[in-house]
């Protein structure tokens, strides 16, 4: 079977953690002989809106260059929105060809629900995928073959079972929805109780600057272990030294890093994001928080980091949740949805 897939959202200079799930996905999938992928995407950078059009004006010679070559059984779009209007000119000369869609969040969020535009669109689609059950419930019902299916995690993430000297862990992108703001209010609150705390921070983006700034403004109170980025290793060598991972997101559809924390042994500790309800059970494999303002940041959090082995049954079933996003399983799923439509 070949599967072409495009997505808006590569991994660049300024994201570099941007869309590898895909790359993975599309590596674990291209194990069978069975099944053979081929990928078009662009950087995900921030551009203006000339720029944003330039780049899909890209993505657009890059996918017909691709299908004028090569017929292929799906088409696997990630991200709905802008991305399907690269194949709308394909739905009228190639009408055998199956489309698929990832959800993402954003692709729905910012999107008119009720438009001709986006009714025409969905009822394209031969099958959605949706990052999360919350997700899905948006738009149940309006198109065909809805499932849900993560966007997964290396079989790689495993607790090593060693010793932990960082106490607190953030990793994601320096943006507004991703709170690295709030992982500091959570810092604040945490030392009203604690004279001191070793924390990683792992990221980049455009609130570099401020974060940079908060942390020289504690430097007093907290040790930065580690900053800046790290590829699948360091990530799998940062989460088994860490007691526990704030995820302090104010938006997130799925939340990679809390899985991949999860298996490696972190406590996770997560605002209440459509991302951290669908993995996170309260206070069974994780804990959920309204904000830094939790009477949990305060008054429970502390007594985790000082006796992180009492833990030990709730990170045994984060493991094991977890586990059911590795990409061994996440592209069992894809397959499975592959042949169901073909």
């Amino acid at each position: 079977m070949k599967i072409l897939f495009v997505s808006n959202m590569r991994p660049s200079k300024s994201y570099p953690y941007s869309g590898r799930f895909i790359l993975d996905q599309m590596e674990e999938i291209n194990r069978s002989d069975d099944y053979s992928i081929d990928f078009v995407s662009i950087d995900r950078e921030k551009t203006q809106i000339l720029g944003t059009i330039l780049k899909y004006l890209k993505l657009y010679f890059m996918f017909y260059k691709k299908i004028i070559f090569r017929k292929y059984d799906i088409i696997h779009i990630h991200y709905y929105f802008p991305t399907i209007f690269v194949i709308f000119p394909l739905v009228w000369f190639h009408r055998n060809v199956k489309i698929v869609v990832t959800f993402y969040g954003g692709d729905i969020d910012f999107f008119d629900l009720s438009s001709v535009i986006w009714r025409f669109a969905l009822g394209r689609l031969t099958a959605s995928i949706f990052m999360s059950k919350a997700l899905l419930h948006k738009i149940k019902g309006q198109t065909k073959n809805q499932v849900v299916i993560p966007a997964g995690i290396k079989d790689s993430f495993i607790n090593h079972r060693g010793e932990r000297d960082i106490d607190l862990i953030f990793a994601g992108s320096f943006e507004t929805e991703k709170g690295v703001d709030v992982f500091f209010d959570i810092i604040d609150r945490v030392l009203l109780t604690l004279d001191h705390l070793n924390i990683a921070i792992v990221g980049t983006g455009s609130l570099l600057p401020l974060v940079q700034e908060m942390c020289e403004a504690r430097k007093k109170a907290i040790n930065v272990v580690f900053f800046g980025t790290a590829d699948v290793q360091g990530m799998i060598s940062l989460f088994n030294r860490s007691k526990v991972l704030i995820s302090s997101s104010r938006l997130e559809s799925f939340g990679l890093v809390i899985a991949e924390a999860m298996s490696c042994g972190c406590v996770a500790v997560c605002t209440k994001t459509d991302g951290a309800l669908e993995q996170i059970v309260n206070e069974q494999n994780g804990y959920l928080i309204e904000g830094p303002f939790d009477p949990f940041v305060q008054l429970r959090l502390p007594e985790i980091l000082l006796n992180y082995e009492a833990e030990m049954e709730l990170t045994k079933n984060a493991e094991r949740s977890a586990n059911t996003y590795k990409y061994s399983e996440i592209a069992a799923k894809m397959i499975s949805l592959y042949n169901r439509v073909v």
